[in-house]
Order: C-alpha cells, then sequence, then structure tokens
C-alpha cells in the first residue's frame, strides 16, 4: 500500500497516519525537531551566515596572509554548516509534502492559523484529532448525526410505500 493512499480524514486514522508520518521522519532523521508529543518546539538549525572578508587598510603581508588562511577556514566551516541546514531543510521540507498529500480538505481548517512549522501542524492535528476522548466524542456525535438524518430519510422513503399497502388493503 502507497502511504500517500492514506488520507487522515477523522481521529480513526490518527494512530496509523502519525506512525507512517514518524516513519518518514525518523528515516529523513527529523523526527526529533517535529515530534508532536514534546511541549516546545524543537530548535531547527539556523542558516549559516557567509563570513565576510575584511582587511584593515594598514595591513601587511604577513596579517594579511594570515586573516586570508582564517577566513579560508571560515569559509570551509560555513559550506559544511550550509550543507547540513540545507539537508534538514530539504528533508523537513518532504515531511510537509507528505503531510499536505496526506491530510483530508477537511482538516486543513485545523492549520490555516498557526505558525507554518511541521511541529505546530502536527500538534494542532494531534489536539483535532489524535486519540483523546473529546476527538473521539466530537466523532461518535458527527456518526449520530449522521445516522439520524439517513434514518429519518429511510423512514420517509417508507412511510408512501407503506400507506399505499395499507390503502390497497382496505379497499
Amino acid at each position: 500500500m502507497r502511504t500517500r493512499n492514506l488520507k487522515l480524514r477523522t481521529s480513526k486514522d490518527w494512530d496509523l497516519w502519525i506512525s507512517i508520518v514518524r516513519v518518514k521522519a525518523t528515516g529523513y532523521d527529523v523526527w526529533h525537531l517535529i515530534d508532536p508529543s514534546k511541549s516546545t518546539k524543537p530548535a531547527m538549525l539556523p542558516k549559516p551566515e557567509r563570513p565576510k572578508l575584511t582587511f584593515p587598510d594598514d595591513i601587511d603581508e604577513a596579517s594579511r596572509a594570515n586573516i586570508l588562511a582564517h577566513h579560508k577556514l571560515l569559509l570551509e566551516i560555513y559550506r559544511i554548516e550550509y550543507a547540513d541546514w540545507h539537508e534538514q531543510r530539504d528533508e523537513i521540507t518532504n515531511i510537509f509534502d507528505h503531510i499536505f498529500d496526506t491530510l483530508s480538505f477537511n482538516n486543513l481548517l485545523y492549520i490555516t492559523t498557526i505558525e507554518v512549522h511541521p511541529w505546530n501542524i502536527l500538534r494542532a492535528l494531534q489536539q483535532k484529532l489524535g486519540p483523546l476522548d473529546y476527538a473521539r466524542a466530537l466523532e461518535l456525535e458527527r456518526e449520530l448525526e449522521n445516522f439520524q438524518i439517513s434514518r429519518k430519510c429511510n423512514e420517509a422513503a417508507l412511510v408512501p410505500t407503506v400507506l399505499s399497502k395499507g390503502a390497497g388493503g382496505r379497499t
């Protein structure tokens, strides 16, 4: 089964859906950054700043060479940090894509007003659809309402049939 076929529609889907998100995020090594069970939003790697090379106006050649060598080391560190930051950003983007691809349209309403970060999104969804008594109670209320509406429609459809059979039997 392709995991994109499993949509998060109701609280019944939550456990399996979040398990798939967890497996994917663990594979990308970012679950620790989006785990909705954490009480505070985990910090992501900050985007590194490229080091700037500046020389004082009155500098001798030896000092200039030292500053240049130091700058080359800073650039190498920057390249490594930037690669790590970029990789994490791409992995988080992959998880974002999975979350949005597998979220039912109705559940988008729960995340329209929150800060765009996977942890915020998962926390909001967990609060609305997670294995909480409140979420399950809301779902059962909706099912009961749908059942009652369906039952009334079926009863209304049966009334003309019963009346026509009853009227036919009297004459």
